[in-house]
């Protein structure tokens, strides 16, 4: 499976929601980059630090669309892709962001 590191605050979802969404798709989350990091997700107000961890090991970065593509369909740009792909990924990426949100409801 994947390796993720997440820095700074995602829009959509919550960090205890795209660990969930990790681990649920087969990925693993550490809390700092290394040689055995996938992909970097990064967020606002990412932490210097694992920025300059980032820069330095040349590590493969996302933002939040990149890691919903990537755990909905595998791939990290759909640009490339047709436009019926394109809609099916974004009702996919809906119905994993309200999941999202409904676990975070049912865990309050």
């Amino acid at each position: 499976g994947l390796s993720f590191v997440f820095t700074g605050a995602l829009e959509g979802l919550s960090c205890d929601e795209a660990i969930e969404l990790s681990k649920r798709y087969g990925g693993r989350v550490t809390g700092q980059p290394s040689s055995k990091t996938s992909f970097v997700v990064i967020g606002s107000d990412a932490g210097p630090s694992k920025l300059k961890a980032i820069e330095k090991s040349k590590l493969k970065t996302l933002d939040e669309d990149g890691f919903l593509n990537l755990i909905t369909t595998g791939e990290t740009d759909v640009s490339t892709l047709d436009e019926k792909t394109r809609k099916k990924i974004e009702k996919e990426r809906e119905a994993v962001c309200q999941s999202a949100k409904e676990m975070e409801r049912r865990e309050k």
